[in-house]
């Protein structure tokens, strides 16, 4: 069962850091566009929605199964909602920002157009990062190339603004697999509106958002020397080091 994977255990392996990565990550949204409320899709104990409430966002909510222990969540236990992902969500209304951040590898591939569908029913920006293929982690049963998900957004009408991972590529705070799979997407007639987002939009196009982070390729290489490390990606190195101790 499915539910028998997410333990106190595995929430707790990871509620620090997506906490602290939420709060590196979210100002650069907060600083493109006004969020006074924010839905997280997959929330788990609520740290990414914590973060944006202690960033100043006024109105929270995070949808999650049932198997999430109460005691451990970030958020108030009024600002969670125990909902099967599994099926489509409408909660009648639209939320500023919405999020599903390593939600998506976690459902069987058959809901994915569907999930997809469910976010951009829920706002005109949904930020939105999920597993690529041999990411690994628990109960991955979908995990999909980037360019997999920029077809589903794009058939919502959403365009992928990818301006984050250059951004965060090297920045300490936050985990490598955010650097590496988010995208902020946003629907079109809001792009073609806002100058701003439209020159972000055509600055970040690509052929293929496909892109995998040296932090993934030496874990899948077991690369764990700094020299190693530094031989296999140099530039990379150079920069992780600068960004961290300076």
């Amino acid at each position: 069962m499915e539910e028998n994977q997410y333990t106190k255990d595995f929430y707790n392996s990871q509620r620090f850091y997506s906490r602290l990565s939420g709060s590196n990550v979210l100002p650069f949204i907060f600083n493109l566009i006004k969020v006074n409320s924010i839905l997280d899709v997959g929330c788990g104990t609520g740290e990414w929605l914590r973060a944006a409430k202690d960033l100043g966002v006024s109105e929270i909510c995070g949808l999650d199964g049932h198997y999430v222990d109460r005691d451990l969540l970030a958020i108030p236990k009024e600002a969670f909602i125990d909902y099967d992902l599994k099926n489509p969500i409408d909660l009648n209304r639209k939320f500023d920002l919405a999020i599903s951040m390593e939600v998506a590898e976690h459902l069987p591939e058959s809901t994915s157009e569907m999930f997809i569908e469910s976010l951009t029913k829920h706002s005109d920006y949904v930020l939105f990062s999920a597993a690529i293929p041999k990411q690994d982690g628990t109960y991955h049963i979908n995990e999909q190339p980037q360019d997999f998900w920029v077809a589903k957004f794009e058939k919502q009408d959403f365009l992928p603004i990818d301006f984050l991972r250059d951004k965060l590529w090297t920045k300490k705070g936050i985990d490598w697999w955010y650097k590496q799979n988010m995208i902020l997407y946003v629907k079109n007639s809001v792009v073609e509106s806002n100058p701003q987002l439209k020159s972000l939009y055509l600055e970040f196009k690509k052929e293929s958002y496909n892109k995998q982070h040296p932090e993934m390729t030496f874990l899948l290489n077991k690369i764990e020397t700094p020299i190693a490390r530094f031989l296999k990606e140099p530039n990379y190195t150079i920069k992780k080091f600068i960004n961290y101790f300076f």
